[in-house]
């Protein structure tokens, strides 16, 4: 066994990190048993030198700002942070040597073949591996994860595991031992591709002065092979979407990512359904055909006619469209029975059996405890072993001898006792460890990895994979659902050699339409749209409102507090809670009310609890931007920030929103998902413009006198009009002008007409045809038609009634328009 120094001294480590570095009786991946730096983390270690403690602690810090910005999240069920929680990266990368990763990888491939070729001989074969002796039936049809219902199942290229994730260890001496394979729904590969993004943003240099094998080609790699593998006969580019449980799903993030960076569809079962011995999508056009469906769902969830009954997650009748091969499900149904434990042991057979090769990468020593004689062995001293369940997952049900008490080792004792052939026991790893940032100190902490493999038309291995960290002391449970952390993994790359797995072709013909989007996507997205331009508006009538007290505008050019409540229609929500009508308590009610849905707090909220439902809709700039805001604003002392300079915080949640516009206007596809948010935008904002118009007329017919040219001017103010007004009429302000200005500009963003007109061309390009009219385009046309009209018919000779029926007619088209685009599920 490897003894590792108790402390490295400052002649062969970083005086700074690593001067009371201490780890002692485990393989260190940095520090050698004479305390000497490994070869390849010598010029990591210099590196890190320079850049210290305090400045990596630092990094750190930013590092969840980043992750929090981009929603870069883990769900651990009963974690009080829930999906808000960060994913946790270790700025200190693990680094793989070229010569040692080829053998890795060579082993993982030739590890996933014979698991396919296992797979398909018992479920699609003549389970020839049973016949020849080299597997008992009986032990067989015993293990948990093999299901008779799959039996039968095709699957194209007979790539049942067509993702796998495989997770290693290395022992005392160093050696790379397989502890478990994940050939069901593995998790895990986006925190990869987001640990890689965030270390070359917070530490280009290291990154910059290393030879790194890229990563980022994985979703490319993932999308190949999923469309290799669709039905025989598929009509042009395959249509292939990703099955979710939902967004409290612990791994939504990564479905989300994966959906977003392959350029497919992110559906729940209620988005699919099965006619015509087809699967099918609900798109804002219609049915689609799906032709292959990755699914991160469990088996008994999929089919609640052929598995669980219950099941509100799956599909109805999805494993006889299956059967007919008329839609291919990746990972294939039954893969459990090559990733239950107690089937692990006898991979190794598996690969000589079918391959005729040797294992390149050895099992842990692993004991099946249904056998009387290694069960005897084992209960006689538990201590000694690592017992789990074979059906396990995500670190649970899992006995460390060495780290239990007495009690423990009763209960495991009794449990495997009552049902021995649930259980497997391992010779306990003493996992290698690797400095890590605990609380501003290195030290050290057990680690895994866990590498992807992608095999369809290719087995290609992602190279390096997820480093999973215990960040509890002594811990020996890495898993991410136990809140466990993670680190970059860095393979370095042979000298001279160019990397181009990318460069595989694969054939396609014809072009997938990309208009439209999944239907469910259309309300959250049109809510969304409708949130950020409600906290535009109203961010920009409190600026405007205490840009005109502060600036001694007379009262009756000021929009009053009680209209501006008429205007964002809050007048009886705020009377309901509120008796004083100060400048004060209207602000603090419109700026952070949590119980106001019209405040600011409360819609950016709502607008980014939308965005997150179906992130991968939009850019992830523009969540990003949302969540800095949202963050800010979190955090803010209004009392403060409004008695002391609440322009600064107006404006500078007005620049925000403006900046998530220019995203989606410059970053979105010209899609359905860009429509519904920009409709929702002009939906909110035709009904701002025409109540301020409402409430200006209102207060010129109540007045006993004439109003002055400042109230008119000041209408302009609100509206933010002024300098686009002068520019068309360059004279002093002119009533009619300045309602006609508002109402029927067809060149100025915020009038009627134009908020109008951009909402009628989203419409019509959403018809399927040209002979049809959607009721909701209908209503908007008529709105257009009236708008276009003289100003004086528009008015006619009650100006009030006719703006409120048109902000009702307004209403009215936004109801419309759930009723024909947002569907409706049971």
């Amino acid at each position: 066994m490897t003894q590792e120094l108790g402390f490295h001294t400052k002649q062969t480590s970083s005086p700074q990190l690593f001067d009371q570095y201490s780890n002692t009786n485990f393989f260190d991946e940095i520090f050698s048993a004479d305390g000497r730096v490994r070869p390849e983390y010598k010029r990591l270690v210099n590196q890190l030198d320079l850049i210290g403690a305090g400045r990596l602690d630092k990094y750190q810090e930013l590092k969840d700002r980043l992750f929090h910005a981009r929603d870069v999240t883990f769900n651990v069920y009963g974690n009080a942070d829930g999906v808000n929680r960060t994913w946790p990266l270790d700025l200190i990368p693990r680094i793989i040597q070229s010569d040692q990763w080829s053998e890795i990888e060579t082993g993982l491939a030739q590890r996933l073949k014979a698991v396919n070729l296992f797979l398909g001989d018992i479920y699609a074969g003549d389970c020839e591996i049973v016949k020849d002796g080299i597997i008992e039936h009986k032990f067989l049809e015993s293990c948990r994860g093999y299901d008779p219902r799959a039996v039968g199942l095709p699957q194209p290229m007979n790539a049942r595991a067509l993702v796998a994730g495989i997770d290693l260890v290395r022992d005392d001496d160093g050696n790379y031992l397989v502890l478990e394979d994940n050939l069901r729904v593995p998790s895990g590969v986006s925190y990869v591709l987001e640990n890689r993004s965030a270390m070359t943003q917070l530490l280009p240099n290291l990154l910059g002065n290393t030879s790194v094998r890229p990563v980022e080609q994985y979703p490319t790699l993932l999308l190949r092979a999923l469309q290799s593998v669709a039905p025989a006969g598929c009509d042009g580019v395959p249509t292939v979407v990703l099955l979710t449980p939902g967004v409290y799903n612990s791994a939504y993030f990564e479905h989300a990512f994966l959906a977003q960076n392959m350029g497919i569809e992110l559906v729940e079962g209620r988005d699919l359904f099965v006619d015509n011995d087809c699967v099918w999508m609900k798109t804002t056009r219609g049915p689609k055909r799906v032709d292959v469906i990755y699914r991160r769902v469990d088996d008994d969830f999929m089919d609640p006619k052929t598995f669980n009954p219950e099941s509100m997650l799956g599909v109805p009748g999805l494993i006889d469209v299956v059967r007919k091969q008329r839609v291919t499900v990746a990972n294939a149904f039954g893969n459990g029975a090559a990733d239950d434990k107690a089937m692990y042991v006898h991979v190794p057979d598996m690969i000589k059996y079918y391959l005729n090769e040797e294992p390149i990468l050895s099992n842990v020593e692993t004991h099946l405890l249904s056998e009387p004689d290694k069960r005897e062995a084992v209960l006689a001293d538990p201590t000694k072993y690592v017992i789990k369940t074979v059906d396990g997952s995500g670190g649970y049900d899992i006995y460390i001898g060495p780290r239990s008490d007495e009690l423990e080792t009763q209960q495991i004792v009794a449990e495997v006792s009552a049902d021995p052939a649930r259980y497997i026991a391992q010779r306990v790893i003493k996992l290698s460890t690797h400095p890590t940032i605990i609380d501003g100190k290195i030290e050290p902490r057990h680690i895994d990895l866990r590498p992807f493999i992608v095999g369809g038309e290719y087995i290609d291995v992602l190279p390096g994979g997820l480093t999973r960290v215990a960040l509890e002391k002594d811990s020996l449970i890495v898993n991410s659902s136990q809140g466990g952390g993670s680190k970059d993994t860095w393979v370095l790359q042979h000298p001279g050699i160019t990397y181009s797995d990318t460069e595989r072709p694969l054939d396609l013909c014809g072009q997938p339409r990309t208009d439209m989007i999944l239907g469910r996507a259309s309300e959250p997205l049109f809510w969304a749209g409708r949130y950020m331009e409600r906290v535009d508006t109203t961010a920009r009538l409190l600026a405007s409102s205490y840009d005109d007290v502060l600036g001694g505008v007379p009262g009756d050019a000021r929009l009053r507090w009680g209209e501006l409540l008429e205007v964002l229609g809050l007048t009886q929500d705020y009377v309901e809670k509120n008796s004083e009508l100060s400048s004060y308590a209207v602000t603090r009610f419109l700026v952070d009310d949590k119980e106001n849905m019209g405040s600011i707090v409360s819609a950016l909220a709502a607008a980014r609890d939308n965005l997150r439902s179906f992130r991968e809709k939009v850019p992830s700039e523009l969540r990003e931007v949302i969540n800095d805001i949202w963050v800010e604003l979190a955090i803010t002392d209004f009392e403060r920030a409004l008695s002391e300079h609440p322009q600064m915080l107006f404006n500078k949640i007005i620049r925000a929103i403006h900046t998530c516009t220019g995203i989606c206007a410059s970053s979105m596809s010209r899609n359905d998902a860009w429509r519904f948010i920009t409709i929702g935008r002009m939906t909110e904002r035709a009904l701002a413009t025409t109540r301020l118009v409402e409430v200006y007329f209102a207060r010129e017919l109540s007045s006993s006198k004439p109003p002055t040219i400042h109230h008119w001017a000041g209408l302009l103010g609100t509206a933010g009009a002024v300098q686009e007004y002068r520019k068309i009429y360059q004279t002093s302000v002119d009533p009619m002008d300045a309602i006609e200005f508002l109402l029927r500009n067809q060149e100025f963003t915020r009038s009627l007409v134009w908020c109008i007109r951009q909402a009628e061309a989203h419409l019509v390009a959403m018809e399927e045809s040209p002979l049809q009219t959607s009721p909701a385009l209908h209503k908007c046309q008529i709105i257009k038609g009236i708008c276009e009209r003289s100003l004086d018919e528009l008015l006619g000779d009650n100006p009030i009634s006719a703006l409120n029926r048109l902000a009702s007619s307004i209403e009215d088209m936004a109801d419309q328009i759930a009723l024909d685009y947002f569907p409706s599920y049971p």
